[in-house]
């Protein structure tokens, strides 16, 4: 096929400190020239295009192997499960965990070490492998911080950078955005709000605990229960908590709660 336009090349342009300048001096400069500028899907992350260009690119994204395009790659479903989305791996014969391994560490030195300053790679695989095994199932931060045996906010901070990179999808537990029943009231007010409970059981004697509750717009509740389901309210706490709603429903962050050191 006859291209109209001169077409140059740019492969990896995220890798250029202003690539978004450069494709404004071809629009402004050399309207004759075509552009085709490969480049990692954390772009807007690392926030380099901050001219839109809108009518002068067309961005396509490139995803793995989808469901409706199995017939054209002539193969299965199952194959599709076993090797994963990307077309040298799913029509390879058999795994070849050099590819996988090789992919994993391309998308470490180019996207979260770069963008993100993440340092350790062995913690990041041992997260990144154990995200990979919890597919589907259920994610505690707190939990996968003890069985990895690094710190909560490194596990929030790695979690953050997959989910920015499409690396990792997160399903939160909660509401989507149009159906969060969020009520504005004052401390200690019990309403129909939506909430998540922490339960501190500190005598572990199953019976007694202290319970801080928060709503989705940050209403705060703390209460001691004793004898089982007798709540004191009249027990109050210096704490604090942040909450955030997304598109992805709501979640609390940066609970600071009154224990001991």
């Amino acid at each position: 096929m006859m291209a109209t336009k001169p077409v140059v090349v740019f492969d990896e342009i995220h890798q250029l400190r202003d690539p978004a300048r450069l494709l404004k001096i071809r629009a402004d400069m050399f309207p004759f020239v075509k552009i085709l500028a490969t480049g990692s899907s954390t772009l807007a992350a690392a926030r380099k295009f901050h001219d839109t260009l809108v009518g002068r690119k067309r961005a396509v994204h490139l995803t793995p192997v989808t469901w409706d395009e199995l017939p054209a790659f002539g193969t299965t479903l199952d194959q599709r499960l076993l090797h994963g989305g990307l077309p040298q791996a799913l029509l390879a014969d058999t795994k070849k965990p050099s590819l996988y391994r090789e992919w994993m560490d391309s998308v470490f030195a180019r996207d979260l070490q770069r963008l993100f300053g993440l340092r350790d790679m062995n913690r990041f695989n041992a997260l990144f492998e154990y995200l990979l095994r919890q597919s589907g199932g259920q994610f505690e931060v707190t939990r996968t911080a003890s069985a990895l045996g690094v710190s909560r906010p490194t596990i929030e901070s790695h979690v953050q950078a997959l989910e920015i990179t499409h690396a990792v999808t997160v399903v939160r537990p909660f509401s989507a955005p149009d159906s969060i029943v969020a009520l504005l009231s004052r401390r200690e007010v019990r309403t129909e709000s939506e909430q998540l409970k922490r339960v501190i059981d500190s005598y572990h004697d199953r019976r007694t605990a202290y319970q801080f509750v928060t709503h989705p717009v940050g209403v705060k509740r703390d209460f001691y229960v004793d004898n089982d389901n007798t709540e004191d309210g009249t027990w109050d706490a210096v704490w604090d908590v942040a909450t955030r709603i997304d598109s992805l429903g709501w979640r609390p962050r940066g609970h600071r709660l009154p224990l001991p050191a």
